[in-house]
C-alpha cells in the first residue's frame, strides 16, 4: 500500500465513482482537479459538483449504466476531449491548496 495514491490517480484516463450515498465526493473533486473525466452514479449531492456531459457523466446506479458511461468516454474522443477542456476552465478551489495538491503528484 502506498501512502500517496496521487501519482497513480494522475496516470488514470477516467475516474469512476460508484456510490449510493455520498456527501461531498472528495475523490470526484480530486479527479476534476487533475482534469480526469468522471463517470459517477447519480446520488443526492452529485450535482453539487457534476454537470452531466460537461465535467463528466452522471449515470444511473447500475452496473450496465456505469459500463456504458465508461465505454462512451473511451469511444467518443470528442466528448472525452470536451470534458477535459471544460475541466481545465472550471473554477475548482483555492490556488494555494491546489499547489499543495499538485506537489503530492510529483
Amino acid at each position: 500500500t502506498r501512502a500517496n495514491p496521487y501519482p497513480y490517480f494522475y496516470e488514470t484516463d477516467i475516474y469512476v465513482q460508484t456510490s449510493k450515498m455520498e456527501g461531498y465526493g472528495l475523490t470526484i473533486a480530486e479527479a476534476r482537479v487533475l482534469n480526469k473525466p468522471v463517470v459517477t452514479t447519480r446520488f443526492d449531492s452529485v450535482y453539487a459538483q457534476m454537470i452531466d456531459g460537461e465535467n463528466g457523466l452522471v449515470v444511473d446506479m447500475n452496473a450496465q449504466a456505469v459500463a456504458d458511461g465508461v465505454e462512451k468516454l473511451i469511444n467518443n474522443v470528442d466528448l472525452y476531449n470536451h470534458i477535459v477542456e471544460y475541466q481545465k476552465q472550471e473554477t475548482k478551489c483555492n490556488y494555494e491548496e491546489l499547489d499543495k495538491f499538485y506537489s503530492l503528484i510529483d
